[in-house]
């Protein structure tokens, strides 16, 4: 009966210690998402007004050229994994197809 017991108290400090620490980690979880909410709202990027850069002037803002680029020997015969990474030879290569320039400030995102 006293082993008994003994392993029952045992069983019932680590469960108290296991509450603990979840209740410390919740706790401080819980702190860092409320300062992270005090930071404001975020402030526009001054060099492209929250646009996130400008329009490619190369490809017009479609991402793609209207003749193609020349595709060396090399390039033809590399496989690059399969031709899954092979870029189309259409693609702008200013913009890689996205029809837009990136903003250096915030890196396309609009803000700072």
């Amino acid at each position: 009966p006293e082993a008994v017991s003994a392993a029952a108290a045992a069983a019932a400090e680590l469960q108290a210690a296991q509450t603990m620490t979840i209740a410390a980690a919740a706790f401080v979880l819980g702190g860092i998402a409320i300062a992270q909410g005090f930071k404001g709202d975020p402030e526009p990027c001054p060099a492209c007004a929250q646009r996130g850069g400008e329009q490619c002037i190369f490809c017009d803002g479609t991402g793609r050229r209207e003749v193609p680029i020349d595709v060396s020997k090399r390039d033809i015969n590399d496989d690059s994994v399969m031709g899954l990474t092979r870029r189309s030879p259409y693609e702008c290569t200013a913009c890689k197809g996205a029809g837009m320039i990136l903003c250096k400030t915030c890196r396309g995102t609009g803000f700072n």
